[in-house]
């Protein structure tokens, strides 16, 4: 399917915001999941982008995947102290 043609298509409270970001639709459309997650929340909250970090429906499956979230079992990720240790091409450790 043709973004336009989806966008043609799409909820009207979605429409203004998938208009305006076409290569978010294009990259669903191709089977990116972290767009269609983008959309759908964005859907959710009525097309307005910067409402989706303020989601407080945690009983949406997708709740905890939304854009602006962390999933709860996923730490920032850190660089250890000293920074992380190269590694040549066969994954061992240089000295």
């Amino acid at each position: 399917m043709d973004p336009k043609d989806w966008i043609a298509n799409c909820h009207d409270g979605l429409r203004p915001y998938a208009e305006k970001n076409e290569p978010t639709v294009a990259a669903m459309l191709a089977g990116s999941r972290t767009a269609a997650i983008k959309l759908h929340c964005t859907e959710c909250m009525g097309g307005q982008r910067h409402e989706v970090k303020r989601c407080e429906s945690k009983a949406c499956p997708l709740f905890f995947y939304r854009p602006g979230s962390r999933p709860p079992n996923q730490a920032k990720r850190e660089a250890p102290k000293g920074g992380f240790k190269k590694a040549d091409a066969c994954g061992d450790e240089e000295e």
